[in-house]
Protein backbone atom coordinates (compact mmCIF):
# COMPACT_ATOMS: atom_id res chain seq x y z
CA UNK A 1 0.00 0.00 0.00
CA UNK A 2 1.27 3.18 -0.62
CA UNK A 3 0.71 6.29 1.44
CA UNK A 4 -1.57 8.97 1.15
CA UNK A 5 0.12 12.22 0.17
CA UNK A 6 -1.84 15.44 1.27
CA UNK A 7 -1.15 19.17 -0.11
CA UNK A 8 -2.66 21.30 2.72
CA UNK A 9 -2.75 24.76 4.45
CA UNK A 10 -2.38 25.43 7.85
CA UNK A 11 -5.93 26.32 8.58
CA UNK A 12 -6.90 23.07 6.48
CA UNK A 13 -4.80 20.84 9.26
CA UNK A 14 -6.20 22.68 11.90
CA UNK A 15 -9.83 21.94 11.07
CA UNK A 16 -8.41 18.70 10.72
CA UNK A 17 -7.14 18.38 14.38
CA UNK A 18 -10.35 19.82 15.27
CA UNK A 19 -12.04 17.00 14.02
CA UNK A 20 -9.75 14.65 15.20
CA UNK A 21 -10.06 15.50 18.83
CA UNK A 22 -14.25 16.26 18.65
CA UNK A 23 -14.20 12.41 17.37
CA UNK A 24 -11.61 11.34 20.49
CA UNK A 25 -14.13 13.06 22.82
CA UNK A 26 -17.35 10.73 22.02
CA UNK A 27 -17.52 7.55 24.05
CA UNK A 28 -16.96 3.88 21.76
CA UNK A 29 -20.19 1.98 21.77
CA UNK A 30 -18.55 -1.35 20.08
CA UNK A 31 -15.61 -2.70 18.98
CA UNK A 32 -15.54 -0.98 15.33
CA UNK A 33 -16.07 2.26 17.23
CA UNK A 34 -12.82 2.07 19.75
CA UNK A 35 -11.27 0.13 16.74
CA UNK A 36 -11.82 4.01 14.59
CA UNK A 37 -11.20 5.59 17.98
CA UNK A 38 -8.13 3.98 18.32
CA UNK A 39 -7.08 5.13 14.52
CA UNK A 40 -8.03 8.62 15.33
CA UNK A 41 -5.68 8.99 18.29
CA UNK A 42 -2.43 7.57 16.92
CA UNK A 43 -3.52 10.02 13.62
CA UNK A 44 -4.34 13.17 16.00
CA UNK A 45 -0.95 12.29 17.42
CA UNK A 46 0.57 12.67 14.00
CA UNK A 47 -1.28 16.13 12.85
CA UNK A 48 -0.98 17.43 15.95
CA UNK A 49 2.49 17.44 15.91
CA UNK A 50 2.89 18.74 12.07
CA UNK A 51 0.11 21.24 13.25
CA UNK A 52 2.71 22.31 16.09
CA UNK A 53 5.45 22.12 13.48
CA UNK A 54 4.39 24.17 10.72
CA UNK A 55 2.77 26.78 13.13
CA UNK A 56 4.00 29.63 10.51
CA UNK A 57 3.78 28.09 7.27
CA UNK A 58 2.14 30.36 4.77
CA UNK A 59 2.58 28.26 1.69
CA UNK A 60 1.24 24.83 1.20
CA UNK A 61 3.00 21.70 2.78
CA UNK A 62 3.25 18.05 1.81
CA UNK A 63 1.71 15.59 4.42
CA UNK A 64 1.78 11.92 4.15
CA UNK A 65 -0.18 9.49 6.29
CA UNK A 66 -0.38 5.61 5.87
CA UNK A 67 -2.99 4.60 3.39
CA UNK A 68 -5.53 3.42 7.22
CA UNK A 69 -5.03 6.75 8.10
CA UNK A 70 -5.96 7.85 5.28
CA UNK A 71 -9.55 5.93 5.56
CA UNK A 72 -9.88 7.35 9.18
CA UNK A 73 -9.62 11.07 7.69
CA UNK A 74 -11.78 10.50 4.86
CA UNK A 75 -14.68 9.21 6.92
CA UNK A 76 -14.06 12.46 9.63
CA UNK A 77 -14.04 14.83 6.88
CA UNK A 78 -17.18 13.23 5.25
CA UNK A 79 -18.81 14.06 8.74
CA UNK A 80 -16.95 17.40 9.04
CA UNK A 81 -18.56 18.39 5.85
CA UNK A 82 -22.27 17.88 7.49
CA UNK A 83 -21.35 19.64 10.72
CA UNK A 84 -23.42 22.79 11.68
CA UNK A 85 -20.21 23.84 14.05
CA UNK A 86 -18.48 25.03 11.00
CA UNK A 87 -19.05 27.80 8.27
CA UNK A 88 -19.49 27.54 4.91
CA UNK A 89 -15.27 28.45 4.73
CA UNK A 90 -14.79 25.70 6.79
CA UNK A 91 -16.88 23.34 4.78
CA UNK A 92 -14.98 24.29 2.17
CA UNK A 93 -11.29 23.52 3.70
CA UNK A 94 -12.62 20.36 4.65
CA UNK A 95 -14.13 19.07 1.03
CA UNK A 96 -10.70 20.01 -0.52
CA UNK A 97 -9.10 17.53 1.90
CA UNK A 98 -11.58 15.05 1.86
CA UNK A 99 -11.67 15.46 -2.56
CA UNK A 100 -7.98 14.83 -2.17
CA UNK A 101 -7.93 11.58 0.32
CA UNK A 102 -10.66 10.47 -2.41
CA UNK A 103 -8.38 10.46 -5.33
CA UNK A 104 -6.00 8.66 -3.41
CA UNK A 105 -8.39 5.94 -2.07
Amino acid sequence: MKPIELKIKKEQLNLIVQLLNKSLQRTPRDSTDRFMQSLCKELNIKMSKKNIDKCDAEKPFKVSIKYHQGFVLHAMTSAGMGSPEFGEYEKNLIRMVFNEIDKQL
